[in-house]
């Protein structure tokens, strides 16, 4: 992708002094330092190089380096703050899926996997949820689903898939779908919440990001948790969702 950005803009990769790379998937110094290595040694020779997760590539953009605070919902979930001047830099919700990424695609394609559980055993009216759900998995058998979620090991990208056709129900008015997802959608905003109250003399700006956010039903009903607590500390509250960013896919 560098090499086609450097030809693309007509710039030889030999003139290129620095180059950032903001990724998906960089949790560690040791994971940045591979990537920054790859670089220097086949492509950007001489040049300095530095590779940060995309959490900070998000907030940069957010209001060109100005205190800001994102949420980024894709197949995980996370929210991050930073603020420059006040030495702010922090995260929240950023424990993976077994015990973090609430509001995210996973957390969605899970809700929607109990729900139709629930409905095998009569304790939910969520019929098409479940049906969802066994086509999803190409299965006959709700009561199959633990086994297949589980064996031979939790696949989170298969499970977040299934938020896909949850968000496109939920958008199409199916009142069950609505109610997982505004759920999930309330969770990771009071995330959001707590970063704001963190830097309420900051007065940052939020910006949202991520395939999930790409819902209507979703981004409303974060935008709705999060409108009140905002105008009280006096934030001004434009989530915009930017396609195409997200973090653990999409880069």
């Amino acid at each position: 992708v560098i090499d086609r950005c450097a030809h693309t803009g007509q710039v030889p990769a030999a003139d290129i002094d620095v180059c950032l790379v903001t990724s998906a998937g960089v949790a560690t110094l040791a994971h940045a330092d591979l990537m920054s290595d790859a670089l220097q040694t086949r492509l950007l020779r001489g040049s300095k190089t530095a590779t940060v997760p995309d959490t900070l590539g998000c907030w940069a953009i957010t209001a060109d380096l100005s205190p800001a605070v994102v949420a980024i919902s894709g197949t995980g979930s996370t929210v991050f703050s930073g603020d420059i001047s006040a030495g702010i830099c922090k995260s929240y919700g950023n424990w993976d899926f077994l015990l973090g990424d609430e509001g995210s695609g996973f957390a969605i394609g899970r809700a929607a996997l109990q729900e139709a559980l629930r409905y095998s055993e009569g304790r939910s009216s969520a019929e098409r949820i479940a049906r969802i759900c066994l086509e999803h998995f190409g299965l006959t058998d709700l009561q199959a689903i633990p086994d297949v979620v589980h064996k031979p090991v939790i696949n989170k990208v298969a499970i977040a898939a299934l938020a896909r056709p949850i968000l496109d129900e939920a958008d199409g008015g199916n009142h069950s779908a609505r109610v997982l997802v505004t759920a999930q959608a309330q969770l990771l905003a009071g995330s959001t919440i707590s970063a704001l109250e963190e830097m309420r003399n900051s007065k940052p700006m939020v910006g949202c990001f991520g395939g999930v956010f790409q819902n209507t039903v979703y981004l409303q009903e974060f935008q709705h948790a999060l409108a009140e607590r905002a105008s009280i500390f006096g934030i001004p509250m434009i989530p915009t969702p930017h396609p195409g960013r997200g973090r653990r896919g999409k880069s």
